[in-house]
Order: C-alpha cells, then structure tokens, then sequence
C-alpha cells in the first residue's frame, strides 16, 4: 500500500487504493475487505471495548490450547485467538469479538484490521474484515476451524448496531460476487465496505 495523501472529502478515493482481499499465511483466499474504520488505534480499541467487543489474545500455545477445551466442550472464551490472516502481506494489527448470548467459543462475531498508511484529517484508516463464526469443524480433517455464516452484510449491519451507528456509510469496492475460503466455507459479498468513523469519539 503506497503512501498518498487523502483529503478529508475524498473518502471514495480508498476504493482504488486499499486491497480487496485478505489471505492466509499460505496465500490462499479468506475474506474480502469489508470494513473501513477510521480513527486512532487508542480510541478505537476503547470504543469497540465500551461496547462489549474483547480484543483477541494472540495465537500462542496457551491460548490455543484454552481455544480448543472450549471448543470441544462448548463453554466460553471471550478473547480466543483469530487465526492468521494478510493483506498486501501484512498480518493483521488488531483484532476483536463478541460474544453471542450463548458465550459459547464455537460462535462468535469478529473481525481484523489492519493498520494503512492513509489518513483523513489526521485520523487513521485502517481496512478490516468482519464476518460472523457459526460453528466449529475441522480443517482438512485434522485442525479445529471455525465456519462462517455466509451472507457477510449481515454482520457488517450487526457491527454498526453494537457500535451505537443507526445510519452506517458504505463504500463500493468491488463487484458483487460469491467467493469461498481456504477451509471451503462459502460467501455472498456485496462489494461494499462498511465505513465506520470514529474519530468523532476521539475527542
């Protein structure tokens, strides 16, 4: 992602400059960029915290080994790791959660955000992904995964709603197109991009 100045008015000018698509650590296909937050990371993570939203603990020995007794007996772990994922080669910066009324580990809202190097006003863009775990399965056989719900509008509208945003924004970053993942997990995308501003909290 190369460096260039935005103007605060010129929010459309992301859709030519951000990447369209995230990918896993062996460069297979998982989510498409559905999200744009714009706001400084202290901020944001504070916002997302007030609002029931836990940051993933990372990936680790300890954490997936809490990852997989939840799993596999159903209890909670608001804070479970997120498995890898890249844009433009990059892993993601942050990455957060919430907990269904369950608070089961086996289902879970979540998304990732990656830091650009793209301002408005000063305030940081940073492009993520958001979709929502359904079930837990396993990955060619062996490894523990989660499966997403497959209609990712959906969740982009519950983020903007936990977040306390009744009339989102959006931004067209693609056509519409049906995709699958790297676990075989299949997705309806829109081609848009959920626009949250929150620099208006960072006050």
């Amino acid at each position: 992602m190369k460096k260039r100045k935005i103007k605060a008015n010129s929010i459309k000018e992301l859709a030519d400059l951000l990447p369209k698509h995230s990918y896993s650590r062996d460069a297979r296909p998982m989510e498409p960029v559905n999200l744009i937050v714009i706001g400084n990371k202290r901020f944001l993570t504070s916002h997302f915290k007030d609002h029931g939203w836990y940051r993933a603990d990372k990936i680790g020995a300890v954490s997936l080994s809490k990852a997989l007794v939840a799993a596999i007996f159903n209890r909670s772990y608001r804070a479970g790791p997120i498995s890898d994922s890249y844009l433009a080669g990059h892993h993601f910066t942050l990455a957060f959660e919430k907990p269904t009324k369950a608070d089961t580990f086996r289902r879970r809202h979540h998304l990732r955000l990656w830091r650009t190097p793209y301002k408005i006003m000063g305030r940081r863009v940073w492009a993520g992904t958001v979709s929502y775990d359904r079930a837990v399965g396993t990955y060619e056989g062996v490894l523990p995964t989660h499966h997403i719900a497959p209609t990712l509008s959906w969740e982009e509208s519950f983020l903007a709603t936990s977040l306390g945003i009744h009339r989102p924004r959006h931004l067209t970053l693609d056509e519409s197109y049906n995709g699958e993942l790297n676990n075989g997990d299949t997705y309806d995308y829109d081609g848009k991009a959920l626009v949250l501003d929150l620099s208006g909290f960072d006050l």
